[in-house]
This record gives C-alpha cells, sequence and structure tokens, in this order.
C-alpha cells in the first residue's frame, strides 16, 4: 500500500505501477478496502475512459465492502454511469440491503435512475421509515411517484419533505428545484440561512 501511494504521486508511469501495487495488496486482504479505494485514485488520476475503468474497479467494491468507506461513494457519482454501471453498484449495495439506510437510499437512486420505480418506491419507504425527519428520501420517494404516475401520491409525499424542508442539510429539495428557480431566487436562497 505504501509503496502503491508512493507511486501514485508520480507523473503517469508511476500510476501504473500504483495501479499493479494496489491490485495485489487487495488480493492479499480482500476484506480491506483500502487498497481498492487506492485504485479508484489511482484511476481518476489517470482519466479518460481507462481511469474511470480502474476507478470502477477499485470504487465499486469499496462499495460493496464498506459503502461508507472514506467518500467513496460521492468518487464514484464523479463517474460515467449508463445502465450497465448502474446495475452494478446497485448489486454491491444490495450486499448491506437493510442494515445501512445509506446504501439502501443510495441503492433506491439508482433503481430511480434505472426507471425501476415500483423497487425505488419500495426501497425508498424503507429509508423513510428509518429515517422519518430527512427530507432527502421524500423528495426523491416524490420523483419517482410522479414518474410512476401517482401524482396525488407524490403531491403528499412533496407536502412532507417540504414540511420538514430545515433539516434537509444534503439540500436535496433545493436541488430539485433549482431548475425552476430564477438567477435572483437561487441568489437570495444562498443567502438565507
Amino acid at each position: 500500500l505504501l509503496l502503491g501511494r508512493i507511486h501514485l504521486v508520480w507523473p503517469v508511469v508511476g500510476r501504473y505501477q500504483a495501479e499493479s501495487l494496489f491490485t495485489r495488496a487487495a488480493q492479499f486482504d480482500p476484506g480491506n478496502p483500502e487498497p481498492l479505494y487506492y485504485l479508484g485514485q489511482v484511476g481518476l488520476a489517470l482519466g479518460s475512459d481507462d481511469g474511470e475503468e480502474v476507478a470502477r474497479r477499485g470504487l465499486v467494491p469499496v462499495l460493496a465492502i464498506n459503502p461508507d468507506y472514506r467518500d467513496g461513494w460521492r468518487l464514484w457519482l464523479g463517474l460515467y454511469r449508463g445502465d450497465a454501471e448502474r446495475r452494478t453498484v446497485v448489486a454491491a449495495l444490495e450486499r448491506h440491503a437493510g442494515r445501512l439506510w445509506n446504501a439502501d437510499y443510495w441503492r433506491a437512486q439508482l433503481l430511480f435512475e434505472l426507471r425501476r420505480y415500483p423497487d425505488a418506491s419500495v426501497l425508498l419507504d424503507d429509508v423513510i421509515r428509518r429515517r422519518p425527519d430527512d427530507p432527502g428520501p421524500r423528495a426523491w420517494l416524490t420523483r419517482t411517484l410522479f414518474l410512476a404516475g401517482k401524482d396525488a401520491e407524490g403531491a403528499a409525499s412533496y407536502r412532507a419533505a417540504r414540511d420538514s424542508a430545515a433539516a434537509d442539510t444534503g439540500q436535496v429539495l433545493f436541488n430539485q428545484v433549482r431548475g425552476a428557480a430564477s438567477p435572483a431566487e437561487r441568489q437570495a436562497y444562498g443567502t438565507v440561512p
């Protein structure tokens, strides 16, 4: 790991050596997310399509081992994700079904992106049951219900999300309406505590 981290900060040639070292370290300790996390870092440092493939080879197993490991989820979100990539991460996060609310929350978001609205709704209902004061899952449920053609349920879900907007630390509600807000409204939002 240490030698791989040294190679990681070198130019491109060192990064390929780092990729090899982190891959070997992951084979020696398969339950440890750290070498895989650094493999993801190698891919991000390399950039391009090849780099993204390397990053996925590291970050997806990190999410399977421990979705809360460092900023693995945030890093994965920065990569291109088509339906195949989404399905792969849904399967990785499914290993934590019912145990880690955020893994279920993220999986529900991916199911939404895959247009699997009934599955996303069921999962979001469960996440909301576990975290009733968090408006983020309610906002995702609202979108899911509207797109599934359940407008009355979607409107009720949105009212519930809006009622707890003060707890929206992830700004999920604002991010959903930002496209409809005027520039002046967006600027005013940024100044309100």
